[in-house]
């Protein structure tokens, strides 16, 4: 397996940002502001419970917006519509303050360019507490304005359904990008919120730090300055000899989740066109989704049980029998909140597996074996497998 994805942690990796002394100075201009704009006594409470909320949340169905909102409207005396202008105001005015903290690296930019000229995928996993007008400004000062820089992604507060150090956070990533954790690597300054938990989504990783600990060695496939790995990848060949992840039990539920938060995030602003529109002997959104709900309901979640209950089934391959389509709604939102709901029923049966369960040998009558571990992570596949097909149609109909 060779490395397709690069994932680049923003802050202290892409750009020199002291992040302690950004995030205090920054916290005290928003409040400042924001306090006076609103009349009220002091605006960092209500911001630190609903950072907090967000950070603790690992619903799938709900954006880090989602919950930042919903956890900070209460606190104030004004609704949101009144609320986003000083917020506005504030990103367009106050916060480019901030960047005199911040330094560009110089060979950033090159080096991104290079990676999309090799074909590589360029993900920017910066931790998505900030709304998009912040996230863009910061690039922008790292020399990667996002309107001059294909990025495939750039995960913000509104686009994400979870936040560093969740392994859910890279397997969402993971997922809407169409790339297993085999085949991406993590860059990134921090160890607990970069490096271990990519580490144990399954990701290569490379802890950009002048100071390792020698413990973190055995985690870590590489250390040393942000200069240090571009020259390994540019010079070294580093990204064509990854080391192989085993599979892991703890593994499967953030997957699972994650790859369903990617599901849903691309589908959350397409358009109603979307989901009727489809080629000739191309399914439409509105098929994938009531295929989703199907194949979870009527082939995974029996398939695994068989497994679990029986000694070394015989596996039969699906013939079209998970189920008739028709039964599922035939709205596409609809279709998708019902997809939600079977896919958390399965990640609660597998919550339910001892540690022997996940070991189970099963046998396919077309040929080779398997086990439960791995028709479970097989699920994650399938996401990525038919997410391709929604991104096309998206992309088309936009």
């Amino acid at each position: 397996m060779t490395i397709k994805a690069l994932l680049l942690d923003l802050d202290d990796t892409l750009l020199v940002n002291p992040v302690e002394t950004f995030t205090q100075q920054y916290i005290g201009l928003l409040n400042d502001f924001l306090s006076n704009a609103l009349d009220i006594p002091d605006f960092i409470a209500p911001l630190m419970s609903s950072i907090k909320a967000v950070s603790t949340s690992l619903d799938p169905r709900t954006t880090n917006a989602d919950v930042f909102y919903a956890a900070l409207m209460p606190q104030l005396p004004v609704d949101r519509a009144t609320f986003d202008v000083p917020v506005a105001e504030f990103y367009r005015t106050v916060y480019p303050r901030l960047q005199a903290i911040t330094r560009p690296r110089p060979d950033a930019r090159p080096f991104v360019e290079w990676c999309l000229a090799q074909g590589y995928i360029v993900v920017v996993a910066t931790n998505p507490f900030f709304p998009w007008m912040a996230i863009e400004q910061r690039l922008t000062w790292a020399g990667l304005p996002p309107d001059e820089v294909p990025f495939h992604l750039v995960t913000y507060l509104e686009n994400m359904h979870y936040t560093k150090p969740h392994p859910h956070y890279y397997e969402e990533i993971l997922t809407r990008v169409g790339v297993g954790p085999d085949e991406a690597v993590m860059v990134g300054d921090d160890w607990n919120n970069d490096i271990l938990p990519a580490h144990q989504a399954g990701l290569n990783t490379y802890w950009i730090t002048d100071t390792p600990d020698a413990a973190a060695l055995d985690v870590v496939d590489g250390v040393g300055s942000f200069a240090d790995f571009v020259q390994a990848v540019q010079y070294g060949a580093w990204l064509d000899t990854p080391m192989p992840r085993p599979l892991a039990p703890g593994q499967i539920a953030p997957r699972l989740l994650g790859s369903l938060s990617a599901v849903l995030g691309v589908m959350a602003d397409a358009p109603e066109l979307v989901w009727a529109q489809a080629c000739e002997d191309e399914w439409s959104a509105l098929e994938i989704a009531r295929h989703f709900c199907a194949y979870e309901r009527d082939l995974f979640r029996p398939r695994l049980d068989c497994i679990r209950q029986e000694e070394n089934p015989v596996l039969v391959d699906d013939n079209g029998s998970a189920g008739a389509l028709a039964e599922w709604p035939d709205e596409g939102p609809a279709a998708l909140a019902a997809f939600a709901a079977e896919r958390l029923q399965t990640v609660e049966w597998l919550a339910g597996l001892d540690d022997a369960a996940w070991a189970r040998p099963a046998q396919f009558a077309s040929g080779g074996t398997t086990s439960l571990l791995a028709e479970a992570n097989f699920i994650a596949t399938h996401d990525r497998l038919h997410l391709a097909h929604l991104r096309d149609l998206v992309a088309r109909c936009g």
